[in-house]
């Protein structure tokens, strides 16, 4: 799946992926880590001008 979604950042100006990955358990302090973390690459991120940090799992994806 990361290879995966790799692929789209080559296909759409507007797609990006966080470099480091960390196996997360739902609840535990991994979880919070892993999105402050993400929150760090996209502050560092000068290429990119950005005002909102959404954090969506699958629930909140619409299912058809």
């Amino acid at each position: 799946m990361y290879r995966q979604a790799i692929t789209l950042t080559e296909q759409y100006d507007n797609v990006r992926v966080v470099h480091n990955r960390i196996g997360t358990i739902w609840g535990g302090s991994s979880l919070l880590q892993m999105l402050l973390q993400t929150m760090r690459e996209a502050l560092d991120m000068t290429d990119w001008h950005w005002d909102f940090y959404l954090n969506l799992s699958e629930s909140d994806y619409p299912v058809k």
